[in-house]
């Protein structure tokens, strides 16, 4: 089954660009993905047998190394802006 996810990090901490930027290139290698990168959140689309794995190694990993806030949104499909009406757009 394929899903979407939109996740934000918020870091508890000064260096949180440098936190929030390799939290996105560790998305960017989870194989078979399509992550766009955007400012206030990053939307992740694949398979959920292997994006709800690496989501929770990822979390593991961030809340072992410091306090955050991770927000996620996830869908069932592919979901996309191009899918909104041109009004929207």
């Amino acid at each position: 089954m394929i899903i979407t996810a939109e996740l934000s990090l918020y870091p508890n901490s000064d260096d949180y660009v440098e936190k929030v930027t390799a939290f996105c290139m560790q998305l960017k290698h989870i194989p078979n993905t399509e992550v766009k990168v955007g400012v206030l959140s990053t939307v992740v689309t694949g398979e959920a047998s292997t994006l709800w794995p690496a989501l929770l190694d990822l979390t593991t990993t961030i809340w072992a190394q410091q306090q955050a806030v991770l927000h996620i949104k996830m869908a069932k499909g592919a979901l996309s802006v191009e899918q909104l009406p041109d009004s929207l757009q």
